[in-house]
Parts: C-alpha cells; structure tokens; sequence
C-alpha cells in the first residue's frame, strides 16, 4: 500500500512540477488553509450582499406625526362619564311625518308645559368625589353634606336649551328679561351646536321635495336607528338627583 501511494505521488509529480509543494504539505496545515479560504469568502460575500442590499432596499415611509385624538387616546376609559356602560338600548322607527310633532315647539300651553318638565327631568346629578377627582371636576358646587359635587350632564343641560329656546321664540316677558334670554340663547345654541359635533348623529335621512318655494327640498324625519332607551335612564338618574336646596354656599367657583 505505501509503495502504491508513492508511485502515485510520482507519477502526479511528473505531470504536474509545482504540485511538489502541495503533496509534502503537513495535513494540519492544509486544514488550516481551507479554514482560512472559507473564512475569507464567507467575509467577501457578506459583504458584497450587504452593499447591493444597501442599493435596493426599499424606502421605510416616514412616521406622521399623531393627531390630537391619537396623541390622547391613552385617556379613552378615564375621562368617561359614570353612567357609561349603563345605557339600555331601543330600536326607534320615526315616520316621515313625526318632526311635524308641535308638542314640545307649537304654541305655548299647559300639554307642551307638562311634556317639557317630564323630558327634563331629573335635572341634577350628584358625581361622587371620586369620579369628580378622575374627571377634574372637583372645583364644582358641593352638595350636603358635603362629600358630593353638584352637576348638570350635558343632555340634560341641552335639553334645558331647547325648552328655554322654545320660551323665548313666543316671548311674553319684559324687556330685561329679553336681553337675559338673548344671552342665554347665545350660550345654549353654543352648547348645543359643540353636542352636536361631539356626538353626531351618524343615521341616514331622506331627502323629498316639499313644494314649498322657499325649502323646495327637505329632510325626512324618516328613520330607524338605536337609541338610548330615555325612560330607563331617568329612572337611574333618580338615584343621584338632588334639590337645588341642597347646593352649599359659598362652594365652588363663581363668577
């Protein structure tokens, strides 16, 4: 076998003259050669892969910036009123004619006196101190004992716009009381215009022509939609409501 092997390293000595070097080299130093070689084309080829990636990368688009709504949203759940989540809910189907209702804007008279008191009713609602604490409203009137503050909510506040609208569009008052409605007004429209906005009414309604010259087309009160079921959530209300008696003097801020 070992004359086989020399006879063959001969032989390759013959056809190939500077093989010399390759043949009587130590098998250490070959491995280590081919460790080196590997090491060095690896290195190579990552690096010319890293700079034609660096020509053909795409572009990562550029953050925009967040909204004010997005930039609040961590607040979503702490600034809730303490009667969300409480709701009931009813499905309501109003007719085309239904807005043609003059209960609550028709003339002035004892039906439509009656229908008002009992749509704003209760008109008060005690907020405990920690839910005033949650929602920065602990600079509001205190109610007795003296633990609870006094406040109105908003759909009731608006509600107390529409009926006081209501007065002043078919006035019978003096001249003083005039002027005080007129800046009323300016404020309840105000309130009820930034409402409107804060909680759209997202339903569809249809247009029709009216014949009329000066409103040709109109919008139909004909709709269906889910609504807060009213009824039940005066009778929760009920359950916070208290006397403007029990308001404390000389609390809260003034103007």
């Amino acid at each position: 076998m070992e004359n086989h092997s020399s006879d063959d390293k001969l032989e390759t000595l013959y056809k190939c003259p500077t093989c010399e070097r390759e043949l009587y080299r130590p098998p250490h130093k070959r491995v280590r050669y081919w460790m080196v070689s590997f090491a060095i084309h690896t290195t190579l080829l990552l690096f010319t892969f890293s700079l034609l990636n660096s020509f053909h990368s795409p572009k990562i688009p550029q953050r925009k910036p967040l909204s004010a709504a997005e930039h609040d949203s961590h607040l979503v759940g702490t600034i809730s009123s303490p009667l969300n989540g409480h709701e009931q809910y009813k499905i309501e189907a109003l007719s085309s004619s239904y807005w043609s209702n003059e209960l609550y804007f028709g003339e002035p008279n004892y039906k439509s006196d009656y229908a008002w008191n009992n749509l704003t009713w209760p008109r008060s609602f005690r907020l405990h101190r920690k839910e005033a604490t949650r929602l920065n409203l602990t600079d509001s009137v205190l109610v007795q004992p003296g633990e609870d503050f006094g406040t109105m909510l908003g759909v009731l506040h608006n509600l107390h716009c529409l009926m006081m609208y209501s007065e002043y569009y078919y006035p019978d008052a003096s001249q003083e009381e005039h002027e005080h409605n007129r800046i009323h007004s300016l404020h309840c429209l105000e309130s009820l215009r930034t409402s409107a906005l804060c909680y759209p009414d997202l339903n569809p309604h249809p247009y029709f022509w009216s014949g009329n010259k000066y409103h040709d087309i109109t919008v139909s009160s004909k709709v269906t939609r889910k609504c807060v079921n009213w009824e039940a959530l005066q009778q929760r209300l009920e359950l916070r409501n208290f006397k403007s008696s029990e308001l404390m003097a000389n609390t809260g801020p003034s103007s």
